[in-house]
């Protein structure tokens, strides 16, 4: 591409091709009343091969399958109409044939709903519209539609479809001299297909891309702006050379984009001097093999003629100028042609032959007038001013149907407001019933409140007797224990000394339970009030007393009661405080055990703490009482395996005095049976 007629000349026999290959692509999901079976076949038929020729009988297939699709079918329709004028236009050359099938496309259209129900097809048929304007030299015309689709884009699709619209745009700034503002076009095309995936194929993808790049470098060359058009010319070849793995990008495709680029990047090279690099790039335009007419090889013929010309190699310009000449005669251009006499006049004017360089001047002056008044058309046209006058026609149609449902919408506020009303009266009466709820509310939670401190002084009542009857108890009880224990040293007959040890055992347990309640339950109703005596002690001597203490009521049950450890462990604690804990438990453990079982005990060494462990092959403890054990007067109670009654305190107790060594006690079943008894204690 190297000028405006070469550009058209591409969007003719090419480009076009390709765009409308897209735009078919682009048109789906609309309302279709073709029946399943045929409209897949049509859709097979629709979709013809990328760029190839759209030949007669493939022609004659899509109007033997017209009947078939339904006037309801929008998408359909608008592809037929689309191919019939790329058809009409590129191989009848009939512009006006052409014009008629891209006006049949708009038709379809005739009602507002078709439009709302095929969005895209409509942003198609506008553009079909446009580029058969724009083919037909009605630049004016075409822009106008050009802009509409924009307009219609803009208000209902995304932005990935204004990528075809900056396309056009992008030529029209091009035909009006407006070059930055077309590579700016350009440039946004670029980057939405890049990020858009309206286009799968990746043949149609790589000639997108390709062209863009490409176009992008020739506005740039135009402006004179030679290290951006060479930037993007040579990004352009690194496209086409990365495409070159992809088997699905044809070598005729890949050579045809390249014989264009490296044209274009010979001219920015000559233009800045390089005549080395420009001869190089020129040739290898030349030397690729292009699949379309050789008219294509006219643009780096006239260059290389100009660079010899430079360099006063006539022959070579010579012979330059010639095979230029031959094809265009073959395939005419006027502004090719005016390059040519240009140049001719220059070669001339070199050898002093002023008269051939005279002819010739006056030859390309004659052309480039004639170019310039062409050019003249579309460069009046204010493209920013007339989308303007779109919007605001556009905007004025909105409004239009504002005011027709503008009575719908009166109404419906007329009924919110009522409504809002009737709210508004609910919501004060259920206001007022809820303050008569929140007073009734208030006199019951004063109810409640005294019921409550009533149940406290009884709660403090109950303490304080509890712990009258239990104070008093202990001194008959002592003294039973005491006088138990004197008559047993007194050497007693055997049968008698077994009785007293039964009094004095049932005389020691009571005691316990006692000391128990008032030492540590009763006074405060928690373990915050129990006072602590601590001292650094062996806590395996405890244990082995422990031990040695419930013996007699482990031999009762003909248990055994081990202590595995044989290392010394001290802690610093409350040694009678920890011997009523281990108590407890072991008790517990002698109590829910079976006869001849065994019961162990160990201590675990750690960095800073020390665990004990009680482990039982008893009964263990039910699931539904696992959550309750530790609490005070639980009533997870249970007799033993010898029929022993529980008091609900020993566990409860046992948790506070641990917790107030800031330890901490647990359990776990027994993978054998039973269970298992955790106390973490500070070192």
């Amino acid at each position: 591409m190297t000028d405006h007629n070469a550009i058209r000349k591409v969007l003719n026999y090419r480009s076009f091709a390709f765009i409308y290959l897209i735009l078919f692509f682009w048109i789906s999901g609309c309302k279709n009343s073709t029946p399943e079976a045929e409209g897949k076949q049509i859709d097979e038929v629709l979709k013809y091969k990328d760029l190839d020729p759209i030949t007669d009988s493939y022609i004659d297939t899509l109007n033997a399958l017209r009947k078939h699709i339904g006037k309801k079918d929008i998408s359909r329709l608008v592809k037929l109409y689309q191919i019939k004028q790329l058809y009409t236009r590129a191989n009848l050359k009939k512009v006006d044939q052409a014009n008629l099938y891209a006006d049949s496309a708009i038709a379809l259209f005739n009602d507002p709903d078709l439009i709302a129900e095929n969005k895209t097809a409509y942003l198609e048929a506008l553009i079909s519209k446009g580029d058969a304007l724009y083919l037909s030299n009605k630049y004016t015309q075409a822009v106008l539609y050009y802009l509409e689709a924009r307009s219609f884009r803009k208000k209902n699709l995304d932005s990935c479809h204004n990528r075809i619209l900056s396309v056009r745009l992008g030529n029209v700034y091009y035909v009006q001299g407006k070059f930055t503002k077309s590579a700016s076009c350009y440039k946004e095309g670029y980057e939405l297909e890049k990020t858009c995936n309206s286009n799968t194929n990746p043949l149609k993808k790589f000639y997108e891309i390709q062209g863009l790049l490409n176009n992008i470098g020739f506005c740039y060359e135009r402006a004179n702006l030679l290290d951006s058009a060479q930037y993007f010319y040579q990004k352009d070849l690194e496209h086409i050379e990365a495409s070159r793995t992809n088997p699905k990008i044809s070598i005729k495709a890949l050579n045809d984009a390249a014989t264009i680029v490296l044209d274009n990047l010979g001219s920015v090279y000559l233009k800045k001097g390089n005549l080395v690099k420009a001869e190089e790039l020129l040739q290898r335009s030349i030397a690729t093999k292009y699949s379309g007419d050789t008219s294509v090889n006219i643009p780096p013929l006239i260059k290389l003629a100009n660079l010899y010309t430079q360099k006063h190699n006539y022959k070579a310009a010579e012979k330059a100028f010639s095979q230029a000449n031959t094809l265009l005669i073959i395939s005419p251009n006027a502004d090719l042609e005016a390059k040519w006499n240009k140049i001719r006049s220059q070669f001339y004017q070199q050898q002093g032959q002023f008269k051939l360089a005279y002819n010739a001047q006056q030859q390309y002056l004659l052309l480039r007038d004639s170019i310039e008044r062409d050019h003249a058309k579309l460069a009046s046209i204010d493209v920013e001013k007339d989308f303007t006058n779109l919007e605001q026609n556009y905007n004025l149609q909105t409004l239009e149907k504002k005011d027709a449902t503008k009575s719908i919408y009166l109404i419906f506020i007329a009924f919110l407001l009522l409504m809002v009303i009737i709210i508004a009266f609910l919501m004060f009466r259920n206001i007022k019933l809820a303050r008569k709820s929140s007073q009734i509310i208030e006199r019951h939670n004063q109810t409640l409140q005294e019921t409550l401190l009533k149940l406290e002084d009884a709660n403090q009542n109950y303490v304080r007797v509890m712990k009258v009857m239990a104070h008093d108890l202990r001194n008959p009880l002592s003294g039973i224990a005491g006088i138990s224990s004197f008559l047993i040293e007194d050497h007693q007959p055997v049968d008698e000394k077994a009785s007293l040890e039964i009094i004095r055992a049932s005389a020691d347990n009571a005691l316990g339970l006692i000391n128990e309640l008032l030492n540590s339950i009763l006074p405060a109703h928690g373990a915050e009030s129990i006072t602590f005596k601590k001292e650094r002690f062996n806590i395996k001597l405890l244990l082995q007393q422990c031990i040695s203490l419930l013996s007699f009521k482990a031999d009762e049950k003909h248990q055994n009661i081990v202590l595995e450890t044989h290392e010394d462990f001290y802690v610093h604690a409350d040694a009678d405080k920890l011997w009523r804990v281990f108590n407890n438990i072991i008790v517990n453990a002698i109590k829910f055990s079976h006869e001849r079982s065994t019961i162990a005990i160990d201590i675990k060494d750690g960095a800073d703490q020390l665990v004990i462990k009680i482990s039982d092959t008893g009964i263990g403890i039910p699931k539904d009482f696992e959550e309750r054990v530790f609490d005070m007067f639980t009533e997870t109670k249970r007799s033993g395996t010898a029929g022993e009654k529980p008091y609900g305190l020993g566990l409860s107790i046992s948790k506070q005095i641990v917790e107030g060594h800031n330890g901490k006690i647990w359990f776990e079943a027994n993978p054998v049976g039973g269970t298992i008894f955790f106390i973490q204690l500070p070192k």
